[in-house]
């Protein structure tokens, strides 16, 4: 059975209407002074308390402490901080049984309230106090009528379950809508399972619907889920679950252990005590957070936080087996969300040993966050924050530098101009880093910008939030958090590497050239653009890729290579440049050309063969080319062409060939062709041949003279002694 008669009877004495709350305890009033410190057992109805339930401290009606009940060795235990207005109070004591939902009164130590001191201490991990139940107190159930309205009701037929056990006859479950009682039913016991059939008006199209069970052996009111679910939707005329498919109410459970995960593993040892304030970030804890112990990886110990007088403060119970162990520490930061290591007293790891006391509330020791930071470092301190009264800023981010998550040790800061209005280190955790801030402002808004202090380089180094260089903040503004934290990176610039590309001048448009390589240490995305040496346009850079293409056509005989230069630009405007050559590759795309379309000469026939009669020269505007001459056009074999030089030389005798010849010349190199017209006139000058005459003179023995050699066809005429003897016609 789920209570032993015994437990239901003392229950059901004990039970008034003014603590059957079925709400945990809410926040605790806090003083200036140290808390008072109660070590003690905890007994609700004869039995020890289970894991999850609470003890609370009361002075009057001021709740002035609370902790959780802590299982060690098959028993219960609870350590509370007290808070303590005066010099003596006195307090009274409740327990919240997170089984039943329910709050009772409880006895210290046999009385129903103790005086209390600041810093006192009441019992020991060797020797606890007990706060127990008393046996005396009062009952209550299900008060009030049902509400009902026209529309049809929903009809909800489920089983019935009280801590993992069937109800039993005579229980009640009852449906709310806000305070509104709107519906009410008795549970029916079949084959040792336990049903109801609800039915609960609704006001409308639909109603949320909350539940509680009135436990009848233990006469109080306990909250229900209904399939897991504290508040289920309820429309007019529907229907939740079946006969053949009931659904399941069971009360809720509480008291689980937020960030912490895992089971206190308990020896039979009584547990080392330990009393401490608690830091995260050089800032105290709060409400709500916890610390854990840990042996290996076995935990040991888990306790809240409890704030008092601005302070912190926790009382942890560490289960231990054997002599000794050395135990480890982590706190659930509830704000971050997340789990950090923590020393004791500077320590990472500290030796516990069964009953020993570490702390007290006069002298509590001092769990701190890891930071990394010890004396004699080499640190440059920002300074003093400025503080203001407005009720600062809250920034959760990751920190990275240079890419790279920042290392414990490091500091992030915040600033408004030059003050200084933020400080905190930097926490390690599962392989990230993490930043929780508190920026003081003054007004009601204010540019903040960021700097981090890297103890590794012993250098601070601009921040960027998110990319941008500053933000403007307003009072109790909250900047990111533990489960969706903002972007905390040093910004540095990017860096470029400059490089030679090749690319032949017959290049097609839109042809990739190369890719610039460029890189950001923190992994922004960057912008290209091409900021000089490129006048002509013919070039194109992707901003996006750093991929250079051609966009204009390249002609080596003009320009052999261009110089870019090529700037990159990173989200936060920080931006490296560099040079870029892109070297033009000649190659024969150009025709050999002579310095005239044609040209023309003369000779006379009698020039000996071999002669030179005109060098032919031709360019290239192609470097490097080498040019080869040529005749070729038919020349008789008259005339040839040195291949090299383009001298025209005569190749045969011209006697006989006096006249007009054309001659085509070329001039190849290698690839292209280009030609030229020549021209050569032979002319005959040849002398005519005078015939052999021979004249005989009966009287005169004197040589005749000859007179009239001219031109061709002329006559000749012969004379002697001024006669003329005789003439002939000469043809040359």
């Amino acid at each position: 059975m789920r209570l032993s008669l015994f437990r239901a009877l003392v229950l059901s004495v004990l039970l008034t209407s003014s603590v059957a709350k079925g709400e945990p305890f809410p926040e605790p009033v806090v003083y200036p002074n140290i808390p008072a410190i109660i070590l003690s057992e905890v007994k609700i109805m004869g039995g020890y308390a289970a894991e999850g339930d609470q003890v609370a401290a009361y002075v009057g009606d001021e709740l002035r402490g609370v902790a959780t009940v802590i299982l060690s060795g098959r028993k219960a235990y609870a350590t509370l901080l007290v808070n303590v207005d005066e010099a003596s109070e006195e307090a009274t004591f409740k327990a919240y049984d997170a089984s039943l939902d329910v709050i009772l009164d409880l006895k210290l130590g046999g009385v129903e309230s103790v005086a209390l001191n600041p810093g006192g201490t009441i019992g020991s991990g060797a020797s606890p106090v007990v706060l127990e139940t008393p046996p005396s107190g009062g009952a209550g159930g299900i008060i009030g009528s049902v509400v009902t309205y026209p529309s049809i009701p929903t009809v909800i037929l489920s089983e019935v379950k009280i801590s993992e056990e069937y109800a039993q006859e005579g229980d009640k479950v009852a449906a709310y809508v806000g305070q509104e009682l709107r519906g009410l039913s008795s549970v029916v016991v079949n084959d040792g399972v336990a049903y109801v059939s609800l039915l609960v008006n609704v006001n409308g199209a639909s109603d949320e619907a909350s539940f509680k069970l009135y436990d009848a052996s233990a006469n109080l009111t306990i909250n229900l889920t209904l399939n897991d679910a504290e508040v289920v939707t309820v429309t007019p005329g529907g229907a939740i679950g079946s006969a053949f498919s009931p659904a399941y109410f069971k009360t809720i459970a509480r008291g689980e252990t937020g960030g912490i995960d895992g089971v206190i593993v308990t020896y039979p040892s009584l547990p080392a005590s330990i009393v401490g304030e608690v830091k995260i970030s050089g800032e105290y804890a709060q409400q709500g957070d916890q610390v854990a112990a840990y042996v290996g990886d076995e935990l040991r110990g888990l306790s809240t936080v409890v704030v008092a007088g601005r302070k912190a403060y926790v009382s942890l119970l560490v289960n231990v087996n054997g002599e000794s162990e050395d135990a480890t520490f982590k706190v659930y930061d509830t704000s971050l969300d997340i789990t950090l290591g923590l020393t004791l007293d500077g320590s990472e790891v500290a030796e516990v040993s069964p009953t020993e006391t570490i702390g007290s509330g006069a002298s509590p020791s001092l769990f701190a966050s890891i930071s990394g930071i010890g004396p004699g470092d080499d640190i440059e301190p920002f300074g003093e924050v400025v503080t203001c009264p407005a009720i600062p800023v809250s920034v959760v981010g990751q920190v990275k530098i240079s890419g790279e998550y920042a290392d414990q040790g490091d500091q992030v800061a915040a600033f408004v101009g030059d003050e200084l209005r933020g400080l905190s280190d930097v926490v390690v955790t599962a392989g990230k880093t993490y930043v929780l801030l508190l920026v003081n402002l003054d007004g009601d808004s204010e540019r903040v910008t960021f700097k981090i202090y890297d103890a590794s380089e012993n250098i601070k180094i601009d921040l960027t939030l998110d990319t941008l260089e500053s933000v403007t903040v307003s009072p109790t503004q909250s900047i990111g958090s533990g489960a969706d934290p903002v972007m905390f990176s040093t910004n540095q610039p990017p860096n470029i590497s400059p490089a030679n590309f090749d690319v032949l001048e017959t290049a097609q448009v839109g042809i990739t050239i190369g890719i610039v390589n460029a890189s950001d240490p923190d992994e922004d995305p960057m912008t290209y653009s091409i900021t000089s040496g490129n006048e002509d346009g013919l070039f194109l850079i992707d901003s996006a890729s750093g991929e250079i293409s051609l966009v204009g056509v390249l002609d080596f005989e003009i320009v052999q290579s261009h110089t870019l230069g090529i700037r990159v630009t990173d989200t936060s405007q920080e931006a490296a440049s560099a040079d870029f050559l892109i070297a033009v590759v000649d190659e024969n795309d150009n025709s050999p050309a002579f310095e005239q379309d044609a040209y023309s000469i003369s000779l006379d026939d009698v020039d000996p063969v071999g002669s030179e009669l005109i060098t032919l020269s031709a360019s290239d505007a192609d470097a490097g080319t080498v040019l080869e001459y040529s005749i070729i056009s038919d020349n008789d074999d008259l005339f040839s062409i040195d291949s090299s030089s383009g001298s025209v030389i005569t190749k045969a005798s011209l006697v006989d060939e006096s006249g007009l010849y054309t001659l085509n010349i070329q001039a190849s190199d290698g690839q292209n062709l280009g030609g030229t017209v020549l021209t050569v006139t032979v002319a005959d000058t040849i002398a005519p041949i005078v015939p052999l005459l021979f004249f005989e003179s009966p009287t005169n023995d004197n040589t005749p003279e000859i007179t009239g050699i001219g031109e061709a066809e002329s006559m000749v005429v012969f004379s002697l002694n001024g006669e003329q003897i005789g003439q002939t016609q000469i043809d040359v």
